[in-house]
């Protein structure tokens, strides 16, 4: 950003916005001692940035590795690998299997499609929607979708990251636990905090390079303790049959299952913003860098989840609980320690990109409700202590959340699958057809992009059928700030 504030306060000062393509956007703003204070202080923090990426480091990774790793982090949960056992059990052998090549395959398209879809000026979902869609189509079914989304993210990892604090609390305690897991939820906040701190997604690549490793090395640990244990003969004899319950659980399960690995690769909401930090970058060649970065991030995830999934159904059968965790037999303190620690670097880092990904989404929606847009726009990126606050309240409102419902994770299995649903599948798909793209493509494929349109819709209400059942099933056992 370049900017002019040699002026008296009270005057117009003029100010680039520079555009991922280039090309500046001028806008004018009234000058204000705080304005042109904290415009001095970001030329001095942009210097500072320019010296730090000039180190051996940066110079090594190159911009498409910084994408693939948070492509990778934003999808390979170490949590969600650790359902997919038991998604694959309700669903037996031929059916997780199916649904597992279906899903794999249909994100890997849908990816592929919002990243070819994607103009330089678009930097964000939002705009890739109004850019196709209209100018009107992100304030009315994107932005409020992406808000709860974006948000269930931050609760989760503050809840998650918690309640893995509580464990690990009780196994260095001698299984007594001395702090509430309230109080470790309110750390797991705080701790959350200042990693959202960070100014944008582009200075988190380090972060997320951890993140991905935490997320795999996890996977290994499931995939290695199931394998043991199944070496070891202490399951016993092992049945693929049905899971206990009756038919209705049976009937709403497999709704919820079909819906688990589907969102397991539900990272696609932050795509545009990833791929926007390579537009300023590499420029044309944008469009590949983050096709390889794509590319390289599924050859970790889908093998990851693929083998965590198999080896835990093939160890437990139809017994495996719906966390692996909990069926491995004796499983040693360090390795729950480690375990839990892998979860949690993992759980802030995967959130921390989306929560960078809602702060650029507020930064346009604020403004949107002023006369003078451009000028809000300007004072929101620009003037620190409006960053500041809103980092704050969202951290804040994410963590009192987490402490006063911890029981979110059912409530999020029916946002998730309405929201990412939505933002994984549904809307690449949408947005393809009405594109230029489509114009030019067979009859064939257009017939192939809507049918997949319809089936992940019929996909997300049958997850959010399944959702309710769930909530409706185990609402007796909710209790705040438990």
């Amino acid at each position: 950003m370049n900017s002019s504030i040699d002026t008296s306060p009270g005057d117009l000062v003029t100010v680039d916005l520079e555009e991922g393509t280039g090309h500046s956007k001028h806008v004018s703003v009234t000058n204000t001692p705080a304005f042109a204070e904290s415009t001095h202080s970001e030329g001095t923090t942009s210097s500072n940035t320019t010296s730090t990426s000039s180190s051996s480091l940066s110079t090594i990774v190159q911009p498409w590795m910084h994408a693939w790793y948070h492509t990778t982090v934003s999808v390979l949960g170490a949590s969600s690998a650790a359902t997919l056992p038991y998604a694959f059990s309700l669903l037996s052998w031929p059916g997780a299997i199916i649904v597992w090549l279906f899903a794999t395959i249909t994100s890997y398209y849908s990816a592929q499609i919002l990243i070819n879809i994607q103009e330089p000026k678009m930097k964000t979902y939002s705009e890739v929607a109004n850019g196709i869609m209209g100018p009107k189509f992100a304030n009315r079914w994107v932005r409020p979708i992406q808000i709860f989304v974006f948000l269930q993210v931050s609760i989760k990892a503050v809840l998650v990251s918690g309640k893995s604090f509580a464990i690990l609390d009780a196994l260095f305690n001698n299984d007594e636990q001395v702090l509430s897991n309230t109080i470790w939820i309110l750390i797991a906040g705080c701790m959350f905090y200042f990693i959202v701190l960070i100014p944008s997604i582009e200075d988190m690549w380090v972060l997320s390079l951890v993140g991905s490793i935490a997320g795999l090395i996890a996977c290994v640990l499931f995939v290695a303790t199931s394998a043991m244990d199944l070496a070891s003969g202490v399951v016993g004899e092992v049945d693929y049959g049905r899971p206990p319950g009756d038919k209705i659980d049976y009937t709403f399960g497999i709704f919820i299952a079909m819906s688990d690995i589907v969102l397991s690769y539900g990272g696609h909401s932050v795509l545009p913003d990833l791929q926007a930090t390579l537009h300023e970058k590499h420029g044309d060649k944008a469009h590949a860098s983050m096709m390889k970065a794509l590319k390289a991030a599924y050859a970790v995830i889908s093998p990851s989840y693929l083998l965590v999934a198999v080896m835990g159904y093939v160890t437990y059968g139809s017994t495996v609980s719906p966390f692996l965790v909990d069926s491995f037999v004796n499983p040693s303190p360090a390795l729950l320690t480690i375990l839990n620690v892998l979860i949690v670097l993992n759980e802030f880092f995967n959130s921390a990109i989306y929560v960078q990904a809602f702060f650029t989404l507020v930064e346009d929606i604020v403004p949107s409700f002023f006369a003078e847009r451009d000028d809000w726009t300007a004072r929101i990126r620009c003037y620190k202590p409006t960053q500041l606050l809103m980092r704050t309240l969202t951290i804040v409102f994410s963590t009192f959340v987490a402490m006063a419902i911890p029981f979110f994770g059912s409530l999020a299995a029916l946002t998730g699958a309405i929201g990412f649903m939505a933002l994984t599948f549904v809307y690449p798909y949408l947005f393809w057809a009405f594109s230029s793209a489509a114009k030019k493509a067979s009859k064939l494929r257009r017939f192939l992009n809507w049918g997949l349109v319809v089936t992940f819709i019929v996909f997300g209400i049958g997850g959010a059928a399944g959702a309710i059942y769930q909530i409706g099933k185990e609402s007796s056992t909710f209790h705040f700030f438990s």
